[in-house]
């Protein structure tokens, strides 16, 4: 098996951001040359493997993105909103709102079931559950995380 050069992967990860098209056909002879990519039989008009990989991962990444920025948008207003209705941040308001966020972030990043509970398909339910545990405690964690910090930077920015 052939294993690509770290300038390649580098290169590879642009083109993956900024031409998806011209990397998807780099995938697909890279697969060739592995004999990793179906070759009898395949439709012209399907989608190949990889350009279905691409399709995924670059929609699972807007997807993360979307995410990322309402929790920072989230925490952010409500920092900025406590600031207002109770004032600056005490010392253990904020620190227990921060620890929290900092415990719920180690929990489910210990607690995902991951490898051990995977099947070939990956859609059993208990797969599903840990999933979402593990979406839904993450954007807790760090909703609290943005939010301590934010509360207590607003008292001080005014």
């Amino acid at each position: 098996m052939m294993k690509i050069k770290k300038r390649h992967t580098i290169r590879l990860f642009f083109l993956f951001i900024f031409r998806p098209k011209e990397f998807v056909r780099t995938a697909e002879e890279f697969a060739k040359q592995q004999g990793s990519e179906s070759k009898s039989g395949e439709n012209k008009k399907a989608q190949s493997f990889s350009a279905r990989q691409t399709n995924y991962l670059r929609q699972a990444l807007g997807k993360s993105f979307g995410l990322v920025f309402g929790v920072i948008l989230a925490g952010s207003l409500s920092g900025i909103l406590l600031n207002e209705l109770c004032g600056p941040a005490g010392k253990w308001p904020a620190r227990i709102i921060l620890y929290s966020g900092i415990a719920i972030l180690l929990w489910t990043t210990l607690g995902k079931g991951g490898w051990s509970i995977r099947s070939y398909s990956g859609s059993t339910l208990p797969e599903q559950v840990d999933d979402l545990i593990f979406r839904i405690l993450h954007l807790l964690g760090s909703y609290m995380l943005v939010l301590a910090a934010t509360w207590q930077v607003a008292a001080v920015l005014g």
